[in-house]
């Protein structure tokens, strides 16, 4: 499962969003769900934990140490050491609810570095291209996933 969160009118905040769109766009294999959780991805905790899934990686535009556009994947535990900006609950509630309702789940969050965050601001160019790079790497690493957990 991969769950795009950010809020696609917050410019770069929107990368969650982009890569969650884009690859349903590009039909992921069957046995992926993609959702599109938008700034509230606590409301589909419901259709996460009914969807049972063996994976989910959660994709949204954090702060760390690195370029704008740049992609990097984290653990669960580490997820609270990151910043996001737009979520009505922090992000640690809904990993925490995850991790308890589906223990056996492996949770990651791959982080997408934002350039600008702010109202009606469009994609940096930066942020846009790293969408792209992160739906070509999950189209190419879902199936191999699929063929081992399925």
């Amino acid at each position: 499962m991969v769950l795009g969160v950010g809020n696609r009118m917050l410019g770069d905040d929107g990368a969650g969003m982009m890569v969650a769109e884009r690859l349903s766009k590009a039909k992921p294999p069957q046995n992926v769900m993609v959702v599109k959780g938008g700034i509230a991805p606590e409301n589909f905790t419901g259709k996460i934990v009914g969807f049972k899934p063996t994976h989910l990686l959660i994709v949204d535009a954090a702060v760390f140490r690195a370029k704008p556009g740049s992609l990097r994947l984290f653990t669960m535990d580490e997820v609270s050491g990151l910043t996001f900006s737009t979520h009505r609950l922090p992000l640690t509630f809904l990993t925490d609810y995850i991790k308890h309702s589906l223990p056996e789940v492996d949770a990651r969050l791959l982080a997408v570095k934002p350039g600008r965050v702010g109202w009606g601001l469009k994609p940096t160019r930066e942020v846009s291209a790293a969408a792209g790079r992160a739906v070509e790497a999950l189209l190419k690493s879902l199936p191999e996933t699929l063929r081992k957990n399925f």
